[in-house]
């Protein structure tokens, strides 16, 4: 540990293997230590071999060595290793789980580098980023290493941020994004190394904007409109055919209750026609809607003062309950539910296994013990209103609408959110339910009640969520879930 004197027994450990240990791997002895007529060891574990194969052993030797001693480690040390790790990855030829495994080790040392070592080290990649000839394959892995870097050095890297961001957001830019759509529909499918690309550039986006929130502010507008576009990535659907399926109803036609049941069977059923063995693109909107959580989790503030997140943010997330894959739709009522949390911070969330609720039912419980001491008919003729407010229990006072702020735009959204979910409530999973059933929740919690005015449309879906099923045990979270947020 850093700052605190090493015991012997370690320090004579760390002997042992900066004498021994380092120069096997390396190759050669990087610090004498006063031992004149050295032999020289034997070729390097960490050696590229003319099959172009590496010792994962020996690179999995590497991590431990620098995980338990890597406060010890000298700069020669460190140099020597970090040049190793580095031939390895920059050789075109080397399996993928060698280099995922390279990045890791890489990763590490980078939290014991002098500055001017990792000022070198990032200069290399940056340069590396400028190669005009640049494949796929090594786009990845030098996203995948700033994605990396950035989890175990976020203070120190947000330095090159100005240089390292532009080369993330370059391949989720619009001109990729429509390259994409276009040979997806020439050739009837993506480019699978180019969606693996997509995927690695919004993982490093979201630990970018998670971890170095103030260093990433210039590019909060190109980083919203990434997340955003990629969010309803997906080329195997056309635009047309999307907007079919998920198509918003107009109020007249709500109203009228113009929608037919077969037509909200077929919420999911058609887009659902791609499978998931020939289509991975979930993947990379499932990234999105995370990058969009890491967004609201680190400037939920300004952006939501500003508007930008109800009116820029939220109507696409709204849009995405059509999402074809439940885990990515799960993903995206997540972050809309954060989004709502967001818009009253401070707010007192119920539990559904919370203390109240086992109060109120145990207060039910003896009122009733008694009732039925005085007449065993009486409690037939009892209100569930009249039973709660004769123990003192009542809804609150209902707040009046907001005209202005975040908590107006959430009541402007609401008829839209209520809209997708009564559909969600109908023909989705349990988990997917549960995740509706608590975005509504905070909603009222949110607003006091807001949801007045569409309850009806959500009336008939809640009750059905929440009738016990064969098993009783599924339906029992979601009946929890949706009583708290009655």
């Amino acid at each position: 540990m850093s700052g605190v004197p090493a015991l012997k027994a370690t320090q004579d450990a760390y002997s042992s293997i900066s004498k021994v240990l380092i120069p096997r791997l390396v190759g050669y002895v990087v610090i004498p230590h006063g031992i004149k007529n050295t032999p020289q060891p034997p070729p390097a574990m960490l050696e590229i071999q003319p099959d172009s194969t590496v010792d994962t052993d020996a690179i999995d030797v590497l991590i431990e060595v620098i995980r338990s001693f890597g406060p010890m480690l000298q700069d020669p040390e460190k140099k020597a290793l970090q040049k190793s790790t580095m031939a390895i990855f920059d050789h075109e030829r080397v399996s993928g789980m060698s280099k995922k495994k390279t990045i890791v080790a890489i990763s590490l040392l980078a939290i014991y580098m002098s500055d001017s070592l990792l000022n070198s080290f990032v200069s290399g990649i940056i340069d590396s980023f400028r190669d005009p000839n640049l494949t796929l394959s090594q786009r990845k892995l030098l996203i995948n290493m700033v994605g990396s870097l950035v989890r175990s050095v976020p203070q120190r890297l947000g330095f090159y941020l100005k240089t390292l961001a532009p080369f993330i957001l370059s391949a989720l830019s619009e001109g990729e994004y429509q390259q994409a759509i276009q040979e997806a529909a020439e050739n009837g499918a993506s480019n699978p190394e180019a969606e693996e690309v997509r995927e690695a550039a919004l993982i490093a986006l979201e630990g970018l904007l998670s971890s170095c929130s103030n260093d990433m502010r210039p590019f909060t507008t190109e980083s919203i409109n990434a997340a955003l576009r990629y969010v309803g990535y997906d080329p195997n659907v056309t635009q047309d055919d999307d907007e079919e399926m998920g198509g918003t109803q107009s109020d007249a036609e709500e109203d009228q209750g113009a929608a037919t049941d077969d037509d909200e069977e077929d919420f999911f059923e058609e887009e659902g026609a791609v499978s998931d063995d020939d289509d991975a693109s979930w993947k990379i909107r499932r990234c999105a809607a995370k990058t969009l959580y890491a967004v609201i989790s680190t400037r939920s503030g300004d952006l939501l003062d500003n508007g930008i997140l109800y009116h820029k943010v939220a109507p696409v997330l709204v849009d995405r309950f059509k999402e074809r894959e439940e885990n990515v739709r799960n993903e995206v009522l997540n972050t809309l539910t954060f989004l709502v949390r967001k818009t009253s911070e401070g707010t007192v969330y119920p539990n559904p296994s919370s203390d109240f609720e086992i109060d109120m039912v145990t207060a039910i419980e003896a009122r009733s013990r008694k009732r039925r001491r005085l007449s065993s008919d009486a409690t037939l003729f009892d209100s569930p209103g009249a039973s709660l407010s004769s123990i003192g229990f009542k809804s609150p006072d209902i707040s009046p609408p907001p005209t202005s702020g975040s908590k107006a735009d959430l009541a402007r959204l609401s008829l839209s959110i209520i809209r997708g979910v009564s559909k969600l409530l109908k023909q989705s999973s349990l988990t997917t339910r549960q995740a509706v059933i608590i975005l509504l929740r905070d909603m009222v919690v949110v607003q006091r009640g807001g949801l007045s005015d569409h309850f009806s449309k959500i009336a008939e879906p809640l009750i059905e969520a929440i009738k016990p099923s064969a098993s009783g045990t599924s339906s029992n979270a979601v009946g929890s879930t949706a009583l708290a947020t009655g």
